[in-house]
């Protein structure tokens, strides 16, 4: 049993389905099933160790449910994957970067390792813009130039490795869904 304390709320996770929490001042919609938690994402990864990431579920259809981790600061939004390997940043794996309002949204991909692929979503949560195969840029230093993706309005930025079995699935028009917990540093075990 988990207690999760935020300035705002409490939440007791005790197998029943919990309609929101606050971490850090940033509401959370969770949509988990009765006992659904992410508690079973490995806490001892490089990403898990960065402050402002969090761990949920993206849940891509009913039956396929991948890791995710919530970048949900500023500092962690502008970090993202950068300077993680394939190794380290496995083909069911996704990072969303969570903001708290709509807006046009631009990225660029300095010190990457490995192609992505990113999902543009609204406030609902449905996909409205795909750009494939980004490549990876190993470094900091032009030339060869970063590879940038260009401004789209939107929520929440996802990204997936391009050779993500996954991440083929996903498509404009798809409404997803997550299932998010606290960060470590903010939940403590009863």
């Amino acid at each position: 049993m988990f207690f999760y304390r935020t300035a705002f709320v409490t939440v007791l996770l005790l197998g029943a389905a919990v309609d929101w929490f606050t971490v850090g001042g940033m509401e959370k919609t969770v949509t988990a099933e009765a006992g659904e938690t992410a508690s079973h994402i490995d806490e001892t990864s490089k990403i898990a160790e960065r402050d402002g990431v969090c761990l949920g579920k993206l849940v891509v259809r009913k039956d396929k449910k991948i890791n995710l981790w919530v970048a949900y600061t500023e500092e962690a939004r502008n970090r993202g994957l950068s300077g993680v390997f394939p190794d380290e940043f496995a083909t069911d794996e996704a990072m969303l970067f969570y903001y708290n309002k709509t807006d046009e949204r631009a990225f660029w991909m300095p010190n990457t390792y490995m192609n992505l692929d990113i999902f543009f979503l609204d406030r609902e949560r449905r996909v409205v813009r795909v750009v494939r195969g980004v490549p990876a840029h190993p470094g900091e230093e032009e030339p060869p130039p970063i590879p940038r993706v260009g401004e789209t309005r939107c929520r929440y930025v996802l990204e997936m490795r391009a050779d993500s079995d996954v991440a083929e699935e996903i498509e404009e028009g798809m409404k997803l869904r997550w299932i998010v917990q606290p960060p470590i540093g903010e939940r403590r075990e009863r």
